[in-house]
């Protein structure tokens, strides 16, 4: 659990920085230019494009994550192993369910289980 919620926080800091990042960006622009300032008018059009390009996909990955982080906590917490009782808990599809487990697994957040015809069996090894 301590993995994802390090990546959340990550994740949520990068998020609001540029989103904070992007009005500032737009007035760095407009002052950089009206004063001639040519240092501030580079950081201005970094942060007005990392805003605009960057920001939202930090976004959305922050949202995933914090949905891979609820069931992560049903599968080591409530218990829950199977793909079918994920999704009817989450309120998803299965194959969304079943994907969801693969990339807990892929990215090393959840460790000890084995996921075998849809269900997760804790390794015993």
């Amino acid at each position: 659990m301590e993995k994802i919620n390090k990546s959340i926080k990550i994740l949520f800091w990068f998020s609001l920085c540029l989103s904070i990042g992007l009005p500032t960006g737009v007035l760095g622009i407009v002052f950089g230019a009206i004063n001639k300032i040519i240092a501030l008018l580079v950081i201005g059009i970094v942060l007005a494009v990392g805003g605009i390009y960057v920001m939202p996909i930090l976004w959305v990955k922050y949202g995933e994550t914090r949905r891979l982080r609820t069931l992560l906590y049903m599968i080591t917490n409530d218990r829950i192993y199977t793909v079918q009782d994920l999704a009817a808990q989450m309120g998803i599809e299965e194959n969304k369910a079943r994907e969801m487990v693969q990339k807990l697994i892929s990215a090393r957040y959840l460790t000890g289980y084995l996921f075998n015809n849809d269900a997760l069996v804790i390794n015993a090894n």
